[in-house]
């Protein structure tokens, strides 16, 4: 993310819409972050996801114990967070006073824009557990190595580098055991009371995070309409907007479009509902979330392919934005969380009786 872009963001606190109230944040809750994202990716997408992951991270650190929140915002609530959530590519120990934590993270999104890492890792039983435990970690950007190898065909901006530390101590009070997460009491409920930090932490993500693929795509048909209405048609002479045919691709794609956010603002939604009742979701509600990040993207994706039809040589040029935000649109939504055989599938288990080896 360019500095003007950073410093513009920070200026109008949009980083700061999920942030705790204590630290100068509004403490919103999702569906206005699936606004906001959507919103920005229309002309950047990279500029949507790592936005997208800075505000929702915020929530997250809300989940910590007070002292760790501290360390992060009493210097400025400008700081930033990254994170990389996959635990088995992070090993940690108990020692006196913490842990020691090895690891290499990838897809670290917005890294070069973050002052710490929230990474994930297992913890090795002792003699206090008999199993693994996973955990998160909080780490200032002096205790890890940034890996130069985000080199990809789209969503370039989103400097989605490795992240690597060796041995690092880490002190208690800047872990968080991934059960309290779940949408049970986090040591963060002891100064944020805010329904938004109650709910379990990754089920609400994915709906949320799909919402850059959504703006993407609504960007796409913007400039498909823009394009198709000064347009005539090479060989024919024809005006493009005349076309039935692009009439019908732009209603379908938009149709489409306008369906996924319902789908992907509904479950950021439910999720307050059910916080603000006091309530934790269930397994089949968290997998529904998961579930519905996928169907929008996958319609997000149909409506794309629609005005791709239609497009015509006029449109594949490589120094037009249309170019750059179908690249950038096809990264975003080729990530796992966005895949609907995956979530289907989870879902579909769940619902006809059989065992579902996640939670989500």
């Amino acid at each position: 993310m360019l500095p003007d872009v950073r410093a513009a963001l920070h200026a109008t606190g949009l980083f700061r819409i999920m942030q705790p109230r204590w630290a100068g944040g509004l403490e919103l809750g999702h569906p206005v972050l699936v606004d906001v994202a959507s919103t920005l990716a229309r002309g950047c997408p990279s500029t949507a996801w790592i936005y997208a992951n800075m505000a929702i991270h915020a929530a997250m650190v809300g989940y910590f114990e007070p002292a760790a929140q501290r360390d992060i915002w009493a210097p400025s609530v400008d700081t930033l967070v990254c994170m990389s959530v996959i635990w088995r590519d992070g090993k940690s120990r108990r020692v006196p006073g913490g842990y020691r934590l090895s690891g290499n993270w990838p897809f670290c999104s917005g890294i070069s824009n973050s002052e710490w890492h929230m990474v994930a890792a297992m913890v090795e039983p002792d003699a206090t557990m008999d199993r693994p435990e996973a955990r998160l970690f909080l780490l200032p950007a002096d205790d890890y190595a940034v890996h130069d190898n985000w080199h990809v065909m789209g969503l370039a901006g989103s400097d989605s580098r490795d992240v690597a530390c060796e041995d690092v101590f880490v002190p208690e009070y800047r872990t968080l055991a991934d059960s309290a997460t779940q949408g049970r009491e986090a040591p963060g409920n002891a100064i944020n009371h805010g329904a938004v930090y109650r709910i379990p932490m990754q089920a609400a993500a994915p709906p949320t995070m799909a919402s850059v693929g959504l703006g993407a795509a609504q960007g796409i048909l913007e400039l498909f309409v823009e394009e198709a209405s000064g347009r005539t048609a090479r060989y024919t002479g024809r005006g493009m907007a005349g076309l039935q045919s692009i009439q019908i691709a732009v209603a379908e794609a938009s149709a489409r479009l306008d369906t996924a956010r319902l789908v992907m603002r509904g479950s950021g939604e439910e999720a307050l509902a059910i916080a603000v009742a006091g309530g934790v979701p269930d397994l089949e509600t968290r997998l529904r979330w998961r579930r519905n990040a996928a169907f929008g993207t996958a319609l997000a994706r149909e409506a794309v392919d629609i005005l791709h039809r239609h497009i015509g040589g006029g449109g594949l040029y490589e120094n037009k934005p249309l170019a750059r935000l179908w690249r950038d649109f096809h990264v975003v939504t080729a990530h796992i969380a966005f895949n609907l055989d995956v979530a289907g599938s989870l879902y579909g288990r769940h619902m006809l009786g059989l065992a579902v080896n996640i939670v989500p």
